[in-house]
Parts: structure tokens; C-alpha cells; sequence
């Protein structure tokens, strides 16, 4: 069976019932009469709207502020829709097409929307916190200020999206493509980025804190001003002009890490691990690295002027051709002017 109806009103259930035909939306299912299955769904009178073998078409059709909660709707064909303050907590939406889908404000809370097609689409504001976006394609997509706290991106492609202000706490992004998103002031607190891929991104005053990082790649992004206290970033790459100026790496773990050539200017590495980790030619001037462990560490042609290394473990560092001008060694001496390789009292 069949049906075909044009969505003219913002009801799914009204305009089914109202038997507006035309064309928006397809629907085909066996053996259930789908029109009846759907509207008793969007009506709250049934846990599903479709069944196994059912394809659902509905391309930019006004389903704004819909009731669809729980709803299966597995690779339904939802370009362009119409999902405005819609409600699709716990909805099946896995492998479905919702390529410039406009969603914003939506309610999705622990909605499946693995392998999802979002490329272009807006979910500003939208509440995804539990959602499963793994595997989905959200390229250049619009989710500023939501709520993805504790959601599952694995995998997921971001590349370019917007998400300036959305929390993303506890959430795991391992592996996702975050390169050149925009994400300022973002919450990633405790969230796991393990092998995240986040080159040029925008992470201006981004809270990292307690984040897991390993062997992401930071390369040319923007960390101004952010927050990474007892982040794991081993085996991290920040290297190639990374921006770490003014931001806080408190306690954070960089065993292995590649620095070379970043700039934190002014940055706070206070009782940090930077064993082993690569920083030549970084600019660390007047940065605070203090009670640091920097064993093994390489400076070489790093700028540390006016530095401070209080009390740090530089046991095996590497300072061949270093700025240390001004710089405050470990034993709380100041490097002479000139110092150069090695800190002159």
C-alpha cells in the first residue's frame, strides 16, 4: 500500500487526517494500512509508526512541534523536514536521510540517529544529551548551544560544523572528524576524543578539563584562552602553529605529545607531564611551568623567556639553542639576559 499526503498543516496528524493529498510525504508499508499506523503513532496511540519492510519519504514537509517519541523510523527519507520543537525522545532515527533537516529546539534525548545523513543540518538548541549520533554525518550542520551531554558521536563526521556554546560533557567523540568546526566556549568536560581528529579547529575558551585527548590531532587549532586541567593528551599533536595562549594545562598529561612549534604564550602548565614530549621551537614565553615533569623533554630552539620552571624535573631536557632569558630555573634562580642553550646566573 500506498499513501501519498501533502503536510500543509504543522499536525502530522492533523493533516493525515484531514486527507490533504497530494504529494510531501510517501508512505508504504505491508500488511498495516500505513496512514492509520502513523497517525495513531503521532497521536500518541501506538509505539510505532512503521514496520519492518516500511519506507518512509517525507521531503520538507512541516512536522514542527510534532509528537513523535519513541517512534521507528530507521532510514525514513526526511530531507529537508520541517523538525521544529518537534519531540523524538527515544525515536529510531539510525541510517535515516535528514540531510538539511531544520531541527532546531528539537527534543532527542537518547534518540538512535546512528549512520544518520545531517550534513547541512540545523539543531541549534536541540536536547540530544544520550543521543547515539555514532557514524553520523553532520558535516557543516548547525549545533550551537545543544545539548550533547553523554551522547555517543564514535566515528561521527563533523567536519565544519557549527557548535559554538554546546555542551558536550561525558560525551564520547572517539575517533570523530571535528576538523575546522567551530567550537567556542564548548563544555568537553570529561569527554572522551581519543584519536578525534579537531586539525584547525576552532576551540577558543573550550573547557577540555579532565578530557581524554589521546593521540588526538590538535595540529593548527585555535586553543586561546582554554581549559585542559588533568586532560590526557599522550601521544597528542599540537604541533604545526597550535594556539595554546593563555590556557590552562593544569595537571594535564602530555607524555609523548608533539609541541613543536605551538604557541602558549602565557600558558599555565603547573604540575603537568610533558615527559618525553616534543617542544621545539615553542614559543613558551612567560608561561608557567612550574612543578613540571619534564624529563627527556625537547626545547631546542624553544623560546622560553621569562618562563618559570620552578621546581620542575628537567632531568634529561633538551635545551640545545633555547631562549632563557629571564626564565626562572628550577632552583628559583633567574636565567641572565643572553642566556642561550643553557641558563646563565
Amino acid at each position: 500500500m500506498t499513501v501519498v499526503a501533502e503536510l500543509e498543516h504543522p499536525s502530522l496528524a492533523r493533516a493525515i487526517r484531514r486527507g490533504l493529498f497530494g504529494l510531501g510525504l510517501t508512505l508504504a508499508a505491508l500488511p498495516v494500512p500505513v496512514a492509520q499506523a502513523f497517525e495513531a503513532a503521532a497521536l500518541g496511540k501506538a509505539e510505532t509508526a512503521a514496520h519492518d519492510g516500511t519506507e518512509l519519504l517525507c521531503t520538507r514537509c512541516d512536522l514542527s512541534r510534532a509528537p513523535l517519541s519513541g517512534l521507528a523510523l530507521s532510514g525514513a527519507k526526511l530531507a529537508g523536514v520541517n523538525l521544529i520543537g518537534a519531540r523524538l525522545e527515544g525515536a529510531d532515527l539510525s541510517g535515516a536521510d535528514l540531510t538539511g533537516a531544520v531541527m532546531d529546539s528539537a527534543r532527542l534525548t537518547g534518540t538512535r540517529l546512528s549512520g544518520a545523513a545531517l550534513a547541512g543540518a540545523s539543531m541549534s538548541g536541540a536536547r540530544l544529551d544520550g543521543a547515539d549520533l555514532s557514524g553520523a554525518n553532520l558535516t557543516a550542520g548547525d549545533l550551537s548551544a545543544a545539548d550533547l551531554a553523554g551522547a555517543v558521536l564514535r566515528d561521527a563526521k563533523l567536519t565544519g560544523a557549527e557548535l559554538n556554546g554546546a555542551t558536550l560533557g561525558k560525551a564520547d567523540l572517539t575517533g570523530a572528524d571535528l576538523e575546522r568546526a567551530r567550537l567556542a566556549n564548548v563544555d568537553f568536560r570529561q569527554a572522551v576524543l581519543a584519536g578525534a581528529n579537531l586539525r584547525k579547529a576552532d576551540l577558543y575558551k573550550a573547557d577540555f578539563s579532565a578530557a581524554n585527548l589521546t593521540r588526538a590531532n590538535l595540529r593548527g587549532a585555535d586553543l586561546t584562552k582554554a581549559h585542559l586541567r588533568d586532560a590526557i593528551l599522550i601521544e597528542a599533536d599540537l604541533s604545526e602553529g597550535t594556539y595554546l595562549i593563555e590556557a590552562d594545562l593544569s595537571g594535564a598529561n602530555l607524555t609523548g605529545a608533539r609541541l613543536n612549534g605551538v604557541n602558549a604564550i602565557g600558558s599555565i602548565f603547573q604540575g603537568a607531564d610533558l615527559t618525553g614530549a616534543d617542544l621545539r621551537a615553542a614559543r613558551l614565553l612567560s608561561s608557567q611551568l612550574t612543578q613540571t615533569h619534564l624529563v627527556g623533554a625537547d626545547f631546542s630552539r624553544a623560546d622560553l623567556t621569562n618562563a618559570d620552571l620552578t621546581a620542575s624535573d628537567l632531568d634529561g631536557a633538551v635545551f640545545t639553542d633555547a631562549d632563557l632569558w629571564g626564565t626562572i630555573w628550577r632552583d628559583g634562580t633567574r636565567c641572565a639576559a643572553g642566556s642561550k642553550g643553557a641558563c646563565q646566573r
